[in-house]
């Protein structure tokens, strides 16, 4: 059984907008179509890491995330008061799209996640419990999203909904750092288990890698969702 809370602070506007200026539309019948989405999307990108007060678009710069729960049969970890760092240095390297699908890879050099966390529960051979101060890093990510566009009417306007992404993603490097591991007063014990996690990196990211995908693709979709709520069909897809 696997359980996952993303809690976001931020509030969704459900009025009616004109576009905003930083989406660009290109042309859903050009053979440069995307060409021009890649182009016009690394552009808007320092527009929507300041955030979008108006639309519910969150600043992610750093991006705040109250709490992040993953809950496993034998495994809980919630991140608390989460900042994630390194969103303003992303940039979008492939996209392929029409009106009913959406794929796209963006890269990001460093991403850093800090805040508080409580853990409980079998990672690796290892038995980990605790809470403190936290700090995990990823170096040179590719993350790729897939999802299905959907159109719906609302009102007298069509809209296009970023309906069930998926998530695949690789990494050069990942680091961790857990402070007050096992909740002893020997910081010895917590170094040399923080050493462990960082050498198994990978075998790590394989035992949290479902929850991990949710709670990534769960950010993405609520971003996303915020900004094409606002803006219709016809000003994305222009004939």
């Amino acid at each position: 059984m696997k359980h996952l809370v993303v809690a976001f602070a931020t509030v969704s506007c459900i009025c009616a907008l004109s576009h905003p200026d930083y989406i660009k539309p290109c042309h859903i019948k050009k053979p440069d179509f995307n060409k021009c989405a890649l182009e016009h999307g690394n552009y808007a990108i320092p527009y929507l890491v300041k955030g979008d007060k108006q639309r519910g678009v969150p600043k992610m710069n750093p991006m705040k995330l109250p709490l992040v729960e993953v809950v496993e049969s034998n495994f809980r970890l919630a991140m608390k008061d989460l900042s994630v760092y390194g969103l303003e240095n992303s940039s979008l390297t492939d996209i392929k799209m029409n009106q009913t699908y959406l794929d796209l890879t963006f890269h990001a050099d460093r991403l850093m996640f800090i805040g508080q966390y409580e853990v409980d529960g079998k990672i690796l051979f290892l038995s980990l419990q605790g809470s403190g101060p936290c700090n995990l890093t990823s170096v040179g990510g590719n993350f790729r999203f897939v999802s299905v566009l959907q159109e719906y009417t609302e009102g007298k306007e069509t809209f296009v909904k970023f309906n069930k992404p998926t998530m695949d993603y690789t990494l050069e490097r990942a680091y961790f750092y857990l402070e007050n591991l096992l909740d002893s007063g020997d910081q010895q014990i917590g170094i040399d288990i923080n050493r462990i996690l960082n050498e198994n990196w990978e075998d790590v990211l394989k035992d949290i890698d479902v929850p991990l995908k949710e709670t990534v693709t769960t950010v993405v979709e609520s971003v996303v969702s915020k900004i094409l709520r606002n803006i219709p069909a016809k000003n994305i897809f222009p004939d």
